[in-house]
């Protein structure tokens, strides 16, 4: 079997940088790999090692800052008796209270340049700067000879930790892996315990000064271990700073990998169309919004509490505590007693947190404290020394709880109620603003002690514990996605997701995440189903153009923009805006109609007949009622068909399948299974398609009436009509059959994108008339509603777009505003919005040593992958940004709506938007599948599944068919590729059952592919024999082992690439290689640069014999190759034009001339195929000879090309 990711990610060799010779096509970044960031294994045990000791190392900056807290608490007995003898006079009780709180002072400036550093510094380098004033402090602390340098170290050792009070919670939020960030945010807190702890432990053994010289110590310490920390990847994308981001992640999880690979693609798309906040007119509207004040407010209601509650009197003050409290045993003993209660229950924190939550955790905390104080206070008034245990049990006590919550708690949360792009500022002022209310609280213990008597003082600390289990904000005590929700009014899988400050575009395009195992069996599987189907193996397909000449024409902007408000502008570009437009809200409630949709209901009312004419495909096809034979058929595990086949000008040969409705049983018990009269309609209508005679008119197309004249301005420039492609393929999509066109080329690509959308707008203003109509009927019968006026899905949403990237997604959307809206004729509602984030970041392609005219083609414009935009429409107006539930078409990408839709088994997923649609469009199906057809199978398992949230449903209204759970038996699904893929078949046998049928397009190719190698070579063909595409898999890796690759292992035989389509294929390969000692090199989609330019330069020279070389690589690259002189194809490419380009690279211009390795007549080319690649041998070879070659008995065929003869 093939390996696994994780053994994938082992397996990456570990190469240095290496000069690569100057006439290599592209530009490569000269700089040295950090080995951290190179080929490691990837394991759960290594990246949770790494996460522990990064935690280890960031915490380790809290313990010195945790000595500054406890440091005046074993200092201040001795600076009170005694001064420091012949230097200092001893201290009166302003000077000890100015010594205990002054550091407070400096704390919070220390947190407000923690707001500047983390921003424009960094997190790493403010993690190295808190502990220069730390070192500083202690050491002007331990050799004090004067009262200033007592002060200034104090207020040396305050400004650190100011500084460590937000980066290392910010820092570790950012660099720690979710399910694991709760646990190690608490280590800062343990560290600071710790730190108190050992300051007392040492104040009571020795002279305070030995304590302030281990506190310089462990700053120093904590400096060293600093500098080895990587920077976060936030941060660095938030500079700009992207191949030091990859790298920095690379560090965090113990070494690249797909794995991180996935996840740092992830953090580039969560990024993409946030605002910057590094200027200040957009920071300070930032400030405004709830992301922010609202967790401002939460934080200083907690902090309030936590400092008047008196839990750093106790810290400060600890020895003065235990004396005014009564305790009878050793002062510094007791002293030390609560550094380790202190310390014990700070390390249950995280334990208690992740099962009780947080805010049991505060109020039980708030309860402890306040009963704890209240007893003390008790006993001081009323029974002073009648029970000596009774004071320590009541300062243990109150340490114990106020650690398990009011101490602990607010600093945990600081790293993760604020955006990421956020948290720097937030952090700072929340943390500034707490020590400014400590050192009120600590100037004032003094004072309040000689105001209120001990007990009195420790009754108001009670009161106040007290009050904050009754006032303490509950969201602010909930997990963080719930919080987050609450404050941004989005939802928790929404508020989950990363919040990153925007970036350059990439220099390239990032290919998506690697899929997994199970899924590659899952495909694996589908198409083993689908080679049992009685599927000829000479089907026919159209090669993709090796060259692309005719550029699209780019979409006018048709429509004026609506003025936005500050809310539009701020709004998250990855969320559907959260505002409902009335008119769509009228047609899904179906309760009275806005002043709009009152104009214009007249005016649909007219059209009504139009739609409810019989043979309207719309209207038979949407009100079909399954039941008995013809259900039974749609819903088998493999629903028969009848094959017909067609040929039409335009579109060629034609498959037509329909469901083949087997006779009635002749058991009374399954007479239920014939088919009544309504089923025989629908069978009627499910014929297949009527040819178009010519040029038809918009009415005879039923085509609404307010489309005519916007689909003709469209078309040519005005009056043009639909070309013969489109008027066949619109043939096809109004019958409601499902289509599966493979010969999208650039020539048509537009000419299809305007067809799909002429259909989708054309389905959703018929649907929306019907819906205004019914209104109206509903209404005059008094609540009694028709069965003909059931008109609606379980939800609202009906045509969902699948595109590979936002260019593409900003042309379709253009042509729907064109169809819909025409020259000015409405309203786009955020259209400004939709333009900023749908166009620029354009990839920089080079001059010199251009990419091919198809690449460029392919990736023009925004080619960023995560994308996702709801639109309600309506007569007169199209909603941008609409609310997936308030929209009547989606176009987002497949990783787009994977992270909304999200995993399975994961708490939160929000999928009901899709159990109401009646057409899906997937475009460019092969660019989806070279991106990662995982997210395409995940996202199909959520479609058409029932609801399980009631959105305002109104049930009289829903289709029977709907509520039945039979809404997939009647959606459209409509495929557009340049090429035929086993995945898409397999897809739509396994997923679309529309009851209408599929429509097939198949024609055969004449030349194929390699008529357009010009270089003369011999080209050996290897059959692989094997009775399924399990065993095929199994049987290619061991004819390639022990057939093909001893050829290749002589010295002769150098210069030799391997060519592997599937990534699963390419890893196990490399592990051969690995295990067999065979010089090689490689080249991946998660190669770094460095390591491609040096495996270029390796095997160009002659250093490496081979070279592996994988199909998502070259999709995603496109680089030129020097140095081939053997070819090994592992597979026929997915693509067709692949394989002339990489049969080119061989000519005599690109071979080095210097090093040994043949001469021009030893080049060879050499492909392994089954009868499973038919598809792909037919688009390279021709279909006749593809036939004849499978069709063979013979195992090996040769081909020469370039010959003059």
């Amino acid at each position: 079997m093939p390996p696994t990711p994780a053994e994938a990610a082992e397996l990456e060799l570990e190469t240095d940088y290496c000069p690569v010779d100057s006439d290599h096509d592209e530009p490569v970044t000269y700089k040295s790999v950090d080995s951290v960031a190179g080929q490691h294994p990837h394991s759960t045990l290594r990246v949770t090692l790494v996460q522990l000791l990064i935690a280890l190392g960031t915490s380790l900056s809290m313990l010195s800052p945790g000595m500054a807290l406890g440091f005046s608490a074993v200092a201040l007995p001795t600076l009170d008796e005694l001064g420091i003898p012949g230097k200092v006079e001893p201290f009166d009780e302003n000077t000890a209270s100015w010594f205990a709180s002054i550091s407070n002072i400096a704390t919070p400036v220390g947190c407000l340049a923690s707001a500047w550093t983390l921003e424009r510094l960094g997190r790493k380098w403010t993690l190295l700067l808190l502990n220069v004033p730390c070192v500083l402090g202690w050491v002007l602390l331990g050799s004090a000879g004067s009262l200033w340098q007592l002060f200034a170290g104090r207020v040396g050792t305050g400004l650190a930790v100011g500084l460590a009070s937000a980066v290392t919670n910010v820092y570790m939020a950012e660099v720690v892996q979710p399910h694991m960030r709760g646990l190690l945010l608490c280590w800062n807190s343990i560290s600071i315990a710790l730190g108190i702890l050992i300051v007392y432990v040492l104040g009571s053994a020795f002279p305070w000064q030995v304590a302030a010289w281990s506190g310089a110590a462990a700053a120093t310490v904590a400096l060293l271990v600093s500098l080895a920390m990587p920077e976060s990847p936030a941060w660095l994308l938030g500079r700009g700073k992207r191949s030091q981001a990859e790298r920095s992640l690379a560090a965090l999880r113990g070494g690249a990998g797909p794995n991180v690979r996935a996840e740092f693609d992830e953090l580039l798309r969560a990024q993409h169309g946030k605002p910057d906040s590094q200027g200040w007119r957009n920071l300070s509207k930032a400030l405004r919004t709830p992301q922010f004040w609202k967790p401002l407010l939460i934080l200083h209601v907690f902090f309030f509490f936590q400092q008047a509650s008196g839990v750093y009197v106790v810290i400060f003050y600890a020895v003065d505590v235990v004396q005014e409290a009564g305790v009878t045993m050793d002062k510094y003993l007791a002293t030390v007693l609560i550094g380790v209660a202190r310390l014990v229950a700070t390390a249950g924190v995280s334990v208690a947190m992740s099962r009780c939550g947080r805010r049991p955790l505060a109020i039980v905390s708030g309860l402890g404290m306040a009963a704890c104080m209240l007893a003390l206070a008790g006993h001081l008034q009323f029974a002073e020394g009648a029970a000596s245990w009774v004071p320590a049990a009541a300062v243990l006590g109150y340490i114990l709880t106020s650690t398990l919550g009011l101490l602990t708690l607010p600093w945990v949360m600081v790293g993760e109620l604020f955006p990421a792009d956020l948290r720097g500022v937030g952090g700072g002022l929340t943390t500034c603003n707490a020590y400014l209310i400590g050192f009120v609280v600590l100037k004032a213990y003094p004072a309040m002690r000689h105001a209120l008597s001990a007990a009195g003082l420790f009754l108001v600390y009670g009161l106040v514990a007290l009050l904050s289990a009754a006032c303490i904000p509950s969201s602010g005590c909930r997990p963080p996605a719930e919080t987050l929700a609450q404050i941004g009014g989005t939802s928790p899988a929404a508020a989950r997701r990363p919040r990153w400050p925007s970036t350059p575009p990439p220099h390239r395009p990032t290919p998506p995440a690697l899929i997994s195992e199970e899924a590659a069996e899952e495909r694996v599987s589908e198409t083993s189903e689908s080679s049992d189907e009685e599927q000829p193996y000479d089907d026919a397909y159209q090669q993709l153009l090796g060259t692309m000449s005719a550029r699209a024409r780019p979409p006018a902007v048709v429509s004026t923009d609506e003025s936005e408000d500050d809310d539009d502008d701020d709004a998250d570009a990855d969320e559907p805006d959260s505002g409902s437009d009335d008119d769509a809200e009228a047609e899904h409630e179906h309760e009275g109609h806005d002043s709009e949709s009152d104009a214009d209901e007249d005016d649909d009312k007219v059209h009504e007949e139009e739609e409810a004419e019989a043979e309207d495909p719309f209207r038979v096809h949407l009100n079909g009622e399954l039941e008995g034979a013809l259900l039974v058929a749609v819903s088998a595990d493999k629903p028969p068909v009848e094959t017909s086949k067609l040929f039409w000008p335009h579109l060629g040969h034609m498959q037509v399948q329909l469901p083949r409705v087997e006779a009635a049983p002749a058991s009374p018990r399954a007479s239920g299974w014939g088919l009544c009269e309504a089923e025989k309609a629908l069978l009627r209508a499910a014929a297949p398609p009527a040819r178009p005679s010519g040029a038809e008119s918009w009415q005879r197309l039923r085509v609404k009436q307010q489309l005519w004249a916007n689909a003709d301005a469209a078309l040519s420039g005005g009056g043009g009509g639909l070309s013969g492609l489109q008027a066949e393929v619109f043939a096809v999509l109004n019958n409601y059959q499902d289509l599966y066109f493979a010969e999208q080329t650039a020539s048509n690509l537009e000419q299809l994108r305007f067809v799909y959308c002429l259909h989708a707008v054309n389905h959703v203003l018929k649907t929306r008339a019907r819906v205004l109509a019914n209104n109206d009927r509903v209404k005059r019968a008094a609540g009694d509603v028709p069965d003909d006026c059931r008109d609606q899905g379980l939800v609202r949403p009906k045509v969902l777009i699948l595109l590979p990237f936002k260019d593409a997604a900003f042309r379709t959307i253009n042509t729907i505003i064109s169809i819909l809206l025409g020259d000015g004729k409405g309203t786009v509602m955020n259209h400004k919005r939709f333009v900023d984030e749908f166009t620029g970041e354009e990839l920089a392609l080079p001059k010199k040593n251009p990419k091919p005219e198809d690449y460029e083609q392919l990736f023009r414009g925004n080619v960023d992958d995560n994308f996702k935009i709801g639109m309600s429409v309506t007569k007169k107006r199209l909603k941008l940004y609409a609310d997936f539930y308030e929209s009547d078409i989606i176009v987002a990408s497949p990783v787009g709506l994977r992270v909304v839709v999200s995993g399975e088994g994961e708490a939160e997923q929000d999928y009901d938007f899709l159990a109401g649609l009646e057409l899906v469009v997937m475009d460019q199906a092969e660019v989806l599948a070279l991106q990662n057809w995982q997210h395409v199978q995940h996202l199909w398992q959520y479609v058409h599944l029932q609801p399980r949230n009631r959105r305002d449903t109104v049930f009289s209204r829903i289709r029977l068919s709907a509520l039945a759970g039979h809404a997939k038996y009647l959606s459209q699904t409509c495929v557009f590729s340049s090429v035929q893929m086993p995945e898409v078949a397999a897809l739509m046998r396994a997923r679309c059952r529309n009851y209408a049928g599929r429509v097939l397009v198949a024609n055969p190719v004449r030349l194929g592919s390699i008529a357009q190698v010009v270089v003369h070579l011999p080209q050996v063909f290897h059959k692989i024999e094997a009775s399924s595409v399990s065993q095929c898999l199994e049987k290619r890796f061991e004819v390639f082992v022990s057939k093909i690759l001893p050829q290749f292992r002589d010295s002769m035989m150098s210069h030799t690439l391997i060519y592997v389509p599937s990534y699963f294929d390419y890893v196990r390969l490399r592990k051969h290689f690995i295990d067999k000692e065979l010089s090689f090199v490689q080249i991946c989609e998660y190669a770094e640069n460095g390591k491609i330019a040096r495996a270029r330069d390796l095997f160009f020279h002659n250093e490496a014999h081979f070279l592996l070389y994988s199909e998502r690589f070259h999709f995603f690259r496109r680089i030129r190759l020097k140095g081939i002189r053997h070819l090994v194809f592992y597979q026929p490419p997915t693509l067709p034009h692949f394989y002339p380009e990489l049969c080119n690279f061989m000519q005599e211009a690109n071979q080095n001339p210097r090093k040994e390795g043949g001469s021009s007549t030893n080049m060879t080319v050499t492909i392994l195929y089954s009868k499973y690649d038919a598809q792909r041998i037919a688009s390279i070879v021709g279909t006749e000879r593809a036939s004849s070659m499978i069709g063979s008995e013979k195992t090996v065929h040769l081909m020469v090309t370039g010959d003059d003869k």
